[in-house]
């Protein structure tokens, strides 16, 4: 009898923990394919309606009451919209380090504005060929450090776009753009930025010199070389020429 009612109490707090939501069912899923983030019963009055990624604290996509949706940066062309439930969406191209739990949060409708950001440099490493800067993206509750690399024709963020969802259910990212890094704090309301060049970084940090050299400049370099050519051969034409007329 003692057996039979120890089990009965297993089964009744396992069925509790089940309805309360603490049971996470495990998919198992093969690299390189994809799997449904599947949910239902969302209530219609939400303010937002979030999927994340628990292990990064990460947001993968945000719903909105209007039906429209935004899809985190870090996840761009990873996510796909499920045609049969409404914010259910198909997570693509799953790797290891994708493992993990994956929640489908609503948030209430209490307004945040958002704090400033503080883009830091945190350290710089480089060579005659190339250099490391790792920047810090902070606000009052969260923050996300970042490396980016550079050489003398392009920079890269190691990992691409990065963002979180902070405690006060804001999102905090950063991300490049060309050699500039940003870092921006917003919400549906309100949005703070940061942001500073990277040339600027490793000259703040380095001893050493090193340029990085956007598109841009590239090519004025090269117009400006083209032209140089053009007008010594426009100087050798008349010099010729003076030369002829003098004989």
């Amino acid at each position: 009898f003692s057996l039979f009612f120890a089990w009965l109490l297993f089964l009744i707090f396992l069925f509790i923990y089940f309805l309360s939501g603490g049971f996470v069912a495990p998919v198992f899923v093969q690299k390189g394919k994809d799997v449904l983030l599947d949910v239902d019963n969302v209530p219609e009055d939400f303010f937002l309606f979030v999927w994340i990624f628990d292990k990064e604290s990460s947001s993968l996509v945000t719903f909105f009451p209007d039906g429209k949706s935004q899809i985190s940066p870090t996840y761009t062309g990873r996510i796909d919209y499920s045609a049969k439930k409404k914010y259910s969406v198909i997570l693509k191209n799953l790797q290891e380090k994708d493992s993990g739990v994956y929640t489908g949060r609503t948030l209430n409708k209490n307004i945040y504005v958002v704090s400033p950001v503080q883009l830091e440099v945190n350290s710089v490493s480089n060579s005659s060929h190339s250099c490391n800067v790792t920047l810090t993206c902070s606000t009052a509750d969260s923050h996300i450090s970042s490396t980016f690399r550079c050489d003398s024709q392009k920079c890269d963020q190691d990992g691409g776009n990065q963002s979180k969802i902070t405690n006060s259910s804001s999102t905090l990212e950063v991300y490049l753009w060309d050699v500039t890094v940003i870092c921006k704090h917003r919400n549906q309301v309100s949005s703070t930025e940061d942001r500073t060049d990277i040339q600027h970084a490793v000259d703040s940090k380095s001893t050493k010199s090193f340029r990085i050299w956007t598109g841009s400049y590239v090519a004025l370099e090269a117009t400006l070389l083209l032209l140089s050519i053009y007008l010594c051969m426009c100087a050798e034409e008349i010099l010729n020429q003076s030369i002829f007329k003098k004989l």
